[in-house]
């Protein structure tokens, strides 16, 4: 097994600092075992763990409230302190959530505070990493790179990493994991994770149901031209969830969507236009719209279709009797 910089030792619950330590390690030229991205299926656990701790040369611990209440991430760490006695191991480094005190034995080794994923957390990171490290400590060949001088910038380069953990989870349904994902994407300006931190509150999936805090997620993906935020507007203010029901704005942010390709904003403004509802009622706009919908393969376009068809066959009948009854 090849030799690397650290062992990045976590609880479930961190999983995703791991990952993101793991990346900014990686894009300051150093290496790092990690458990979710080094373990795969049909791996022996135990021995895989064993085999990181014996190949690095230095120890990150993510150290929280659930780390310290977990027996296993309390061996590793027990391992690891006692590797660095044995000099086996070159360096210890506790990484803190939320400043959550380090055990006693603990406490005199050099740690840093992070609480947040962004760029002034990468530079403390960086800073205590080569702080507490010696650079013979070290087995990946190429230099470390300099971090961006961006202070006030969230990061932007992991947003795509975490949005594709994010989505894992949330086809697993397991929608808490899944917020905490999209959050970390999201701070890097990632559209598509905006748009579905807005749908877990709109639906109230592994949050409170928040229709405001749908709208305020969707009108930031809105703002980067994201489809779908632009036709969750538009279904807010259709249905007047959390806010006033208003058909004119529905139907502006229906046809926003709609001119982005959007299937179901199709169908939607053929409903507005069948019923009247913000605009006036026009059925053959709403075919229109509604033969658009179909073409894109949205079920029940079709339906709409055929009634208003006859609806509107029907409506010519009728006038034509009045007419001939006029006579």
């Amino acid at each position: 097994m090849e030799k690397r910089d650290f062992f990045i030792s976590y609880t479930n619950t961190d999983e995703v600092w791991a990952i993101w330590i793991a990346n900014v390690l990686k894009a300051n030229g150093y290496s790092a075992y990690v458990q979710v991205l080094d373990i795969g299926p049909g791996d022996n656990f135990l021995e895989k763990m064993n085999e990181f701790l014996k190949n690095s040369k230095n120890f990150i611990a993510i150290w929280s409230k659930d780390y310290s209440k977990s027996w296993y991430c309390m061996k590793e760490m027990e391992a690891a302190f006692k590797a660095c006695h044995e000099k086996r191991m070159d360096s210890l480094l506790p990484v803190r959530l939320d400043r959550y005190p380090v055990e006693p034995l603990y406490s005199a080794l050099v740690y840093v505070d992070l609480s947040n994923m962004n760029a002034a957390s990468e530079r403390k990171l960086m800073d205590a990493v080569r702080r507490n490290v010696s650079p013979h400590a070290l087995v990946t060949p190429s230099a470390p790179k300099p971090l961006e001088t961006t202070p006030d910038k969230p990061i932007q380069r992991y947003g795509s990493t975490f949005y594709q953990w994010a989505e894992i989870s949330y086809l697993a349904k397991d929608y808490v994991t899944a917020r905490m994902y999209y959050e970390q994407a999201a701070e890097g300006d990632n559209a598509s994770a905006l748009y579905r931190l807005g749908l877990l509150h709109e639906s109230g999936k592994g949050v409170q149901r928040d229709y405001i805090k749908a709208m305020d997620y969707w009108k930031r993906a809105a703002a980067k031209g994201n489809a779908d935020a632009l036709f969750g507007l538009g279904f807010l203010y259709d249905l007047g969830r959390g806010i006033q029901q208003n058909y004119a704005k529905a139907r502006d942010y229906y046809t926003q969507a709609a001119a982005k390709g959007h299937a179901k904003a199709l169908y939607n403004l053929g409903v507005l236009y069948e019923y009247g509802e913000g605009v006036r009622q026009n059925y053959d706009t709403a075919l229109e719209y509604y033969a658009k919908a179909a073409k894109a393969g949205v079920r029940g376009s079709y339906m709409k279709i055929c009634k208003l068809f006859f609806l509107s066959m029907w409506n010519a009948i009728k006038e034509a009797i009045r007419e001939e009854l006029k006579r």
